[in-house]
Parts: C-alpha cells; structure tokens; sequence
C-alpha cells in the first residue's frame, strides 16, 4: 500500500513539474493617446461664503505632451460662470518641453477668486462653472462642467 502510494505521489510531482508555466510576458505596449487633451473634474467642495476662493481640480491626459505655453498673456485655460456666461482666463506654463511629444497626465489646481453674489440682495445663490482648455496645437478638449455650487453670503 505504501508502494502504490509513493507510486502515486511522484507521478503527481512529476505531472506538477513537467507541466510549462506559462512565462510572464510583457505587456503589449499601451495603445496611443489621443493628441487632444482630455479633462475630467477632481473632487471640490460645494459649499463657499462670498468672497471665498473656489479651487477647480482639472484631471487631464494628452498624447503629445503640448499643454501650456510660454507666453504669459496667452491663456490656455477656459472657466466660464454659468450664471451670467462670463469667461474666466488662465495661463498654464509649458507642462512638458516644447517639441518633446510625450504623453502626459496630471491634476491642474485652478483658482477661481472673491467669488461673489450676482445680487446681492440674496443670501445665497447656486453657480456651475464649464472648463476647457487649449493645446498648443489648438486642440481644444472636451468640456467638463462642476457640480452645483452654493455661495452663501
């Protein structure tokens, strides 16, 4: 009985052993990224008193790397008050170096300032803002608008 059994575990071991684990290969190479930047929102408060300084957290990713420029009175960066439809401006320095063609992705903090009550006969009012930005290219990327904002006075 213990014969067979032996018998038994080395052909097990041998099965076990004998079978080819499968290599670990590298992984296929990532597919492309579009060169047109693309943007979602990161997490931000909803909640601001007048005169309250609102952080935007833009999340982007682009292909080739041709976000921001260095002249400081081209803006890059699009934020536009849902309320009234006035656009805000922002310069955004070169993320990668011009003429390198990398894929980048990041987070951008954009500071909207002194938010304000249109009327300010009203104790609170409720904004959205729409993002977008350009590339240098002219690439404009999709646009992403923020959850309800309540400014309380």
């Amino acid at each position: 009985m213990i014969n067979r059994f032996s018998a038994l575990i080395l052909v097990f071991g041998l099965i076990s052993f004998s079978c080819e684990k499968e290599s670990i290969k590298e992984s296929d190479p990532l597919p492309p990224i579009s060169s047109v930047p693309s943007i979602t929102l990161g997490s931000m408060a909803t909640t601001y008193n007048q005169f309250d300084d609102i952080e935007l957290k833009v999340n982007y990713i682009d292909g080739n790397g041709d976000l921001g420029v260095s002249d400081a009175d081209t803006p890059v960066i699009f934020v536009t008050d849902n309320r009234n439809n006035i656009e805000l401006n922002f310069h955004l320095l070169p993320l990668a170096p011009e003429g390198a063609n990398i894929a980048i992705q990041g987070q951008l903090q954009v500071m909207v300032e002194n938010i304000i009550l249109l009327d300010q006969a009203n104790t609170s009012e409720t904004l959205t803002f729409t993002v977008k930005i350009v590339d240098r290219a002219g690439n404009w990327s999709n646009s992403v608008t923020t959850p309800t904002i309540t400014i309380n006075q």
